[in-house]
């Protein structure tokens, strides 16, 4: 069955709406601005930050398989939903909250996995005042392992 020219028309603003307002082609695939934040990034991200114990308390108070300071927890920023700082140890709340963390900061610095990453573990703040090229040795060792499989 053909389409009649209303249908046709209908389809068209659809598609021109996707595309002016999400960046979708025609083919109807996303274009990437964002690297995509997979599990196996974050599984690498949680091997550096905890060996993957999701008991691991870090010399500076932070918790679990990401390394969540409390204040982080309860109030993120960057479009993230604080969490209860008590949850902090459960393997699967440390996880997501981990993920939607680093997935916040990666938005915020427009996709910019390497900026995300110096923030998740220098600091956003440092990183906004002192950018890249300021961060200590540790952090670039940090940002590769992570990176750099």
């Amino acid at each position: 069955k053909l389409l009649n020219k209303t249908q046709v028309n209908s389809i068209f603003v659809i598609f021109w709406i996707q595309y002016v307002t999400h960046g979708v082609h025609f083919g109807g695939l996303p274009e990437a601005t964002t690297p995509q934040i997979d599990s196996a990034l974050i599984d690498r991200l949680i091997q550096v930050e905890s060996g993957g114990d999701p008991t691991a308390i870090g010399a500076a108070g932070e918790i679990g398989l990401g390394q969540i300071m409390e204040a982080t927890a309860s109030n993120p920023g960057f479009g993230v939903a604080g969490i209860d700082p008590a949850t902090l140890t459960d393997p699967t709340v440390n996880r997501q909250f981990t993920t939607d963390y680093l997935t916040g900061l990666s938005d915020h610095y427009g996709g910019d996995l390497e900026k995300a990453l110096a923030a998740y573990n220098w600091g956003a703040g440092n990183v906004n005042q002192q950018g890249l090229d300021a961060m200590p040795a540790s952090t670039r060792s940090y940002i590769d392992s992570i990176l750099n499989v």
